[in-house]
Order: structure tokens, then sequence, then C-alpha cells
């Protein structure tokens, strides 16, 4: 079975994408996950110090890598991890 889901992108003219990695909705996703708030904070945290961006993957496979985002890129807000990826 094949999974959707509608979602908004933003893109502005320097390439950059903007948009949540997750929400805090504590609302079961298709797969029964529920995400709470701050699940990221220490991967995020880590990343920082390292200097290392994530990937931004296509269909989440890492050998379609189509950009990155880099952890200071990365804002908690109380929807949950807000990112600009390029």
């Amino acid at each position: 079975m094949i999974k959707t889901k509608t979602f908004d992108i933003k893109a502005d003219n320097l390439g950059a994408i903007v948009g949540y990695a997750s929400t805090w909705t504590r609302e079961p996703d298709s797969y029964g996950d529920v995400i709470a708030k701050g699940a990221f904070t220490e991967t995020i945290q880590k990343r920082k110090e390292s200097g290392h961006p994530f990937p931004l993957c296509w269909n989440h496979d890492l050998n379609m890598i189509i950009g990155s985002v880099n952890p200071e890129d990365i804002e908690d807000t109380d929807k949950g991890p807000l990112m600009t990826a390029r």
C-alpha cells in the first residue's frame, strides 16, 4: 500500500525550502507514531556542535541527496522543528 500526505512547501528564489521536519500534533500519524515535543532537540544540538548538516533526501533515500539542512537553520517552534533546506 502506498501512503501519501499533502503539505505546503515554500521555496524562495535562492533555492531554499522552508517547512516542518515534523509536528507535535499529538495525533498518531498514518503509521501510528506520535512525535513528542523536543524529540529532536538532542540530535539537532549534536549536529550544531559537529558542524555537519543534515542531508535532504528524496523520499528518505540516502542515495538520492538533493540538498542539506544546516542545524542552525532549524527553529524549534510550538508546532514543531521549522527548517530551511538548501
